[in-house]
């Protein structure tokens, strides 16, 4: 089980993008982006969306298994929790 900024961090060192091009490219600061990678900050829904998309992830792909407070949260579980 992964937080949210750890899934993104391996997900832009997996496609070779810098902290500084990835935030360039979903619109964001590169201290903001950090910010998420480095879990010491929550995020906004659209800013994690254009880094998905930038990411070449759905939103269900990058929430597949993802840690909030303590639990584990997958997609299926996601969609009645937010329900």
């Amino acid at each position: 089980m992964q937080r949210l900024g750890q899934i993104i961090d391996q997900k832009r060192n997996e496609r070779g993008l810098s902290i500084q091009q990835l935030a360039r490219m979903a619109g964001v600061s590169s201290s903001y982006l950090y910010a998420i990678e480095a879990d010491l900050r929550g995020s906004k829904f659209v800013h994690i969306a254009k880094i998905a998309k930038v990411l070449g992830l759905s939103l269900d792909e990058l929430a597949t298994e993802i840690l909030i407070d303590g639990t584990v949260v997958r997609s299926c579980e996601n969609n009645l929790l937010q329900g």
